[in-house]
């Protein structure tokens, strides 16, 4: 697989981020890991990814509903209603609005598309994957997101409250 130059966003919010550049390559697959590696200024490092369990759980819609925050932005609310309609705010006055879908029912992998307006560079269309996740006491206590736009890859684990 070609090497592509990523920008992600570490921060606390769309004023304060820092981005950086990474550059990598995805090797083989065996099974269900992933091998590459992948270089950030003049470290490099190695990587594998694997497969969780919770990947093969069936998805569906009904498991999707309720309120989430989050942190990439200041402090993110998120609502999910049963039919996947996204609504949310961030601390520092973004909006988010957009839609979850289901991608195949055998697995826990979902599709997001969302709109991100009023916070400045970060406004635009993002899509990308979500996955609903354990916390150790409870089923599906988390989503997990990560969604892209023309310029940056968001990322976020947002908990069910």
């Amino acid at each position: 697989m070609k090497n592509k130059r990523l920008t992600v966003l570490f921060g606390r919010s769309h004023t304060d981020h820092i981005p950086l550049v990474l550059t990598g390559h995805i090797g083989n697959m065996q099974g269900s890991t992933v091998y590459g590696s992948s270089q950030f200024n003049t470290d490099r490092s190695q990587f594998n990814l694997s497969a969780v369990s919770e990947y093969s759980r069936a998805s569906s819609l009904a498991a999707i509903p309720g309120n989430y925050i989050g942190n990439t932005r200041g402090v993110d609310t998120f609502s999910i209603t049963s039919r996947g309609a996204i609504s949310g705010r961030s601390g520092d006055g973004c909006t988010d609005a957009g839609q979850v879908s289901q991608i195949n029912p055998g697995k826990n992998l979902y599709r997001i598309n969302m709109d991100i307006g009023r916070c400045a560079d970060l406004n635009g269309n993002y899509s990308g994957l979500a996955a609903l996740a354990d916390d150790g006491q409870r089923r599906n206590a988390m989503l997990i997101v990560m969604i892209s736009g023309a310029e940056y890859i968001i990322s976020d684990v947002l908990d069910r409250r």
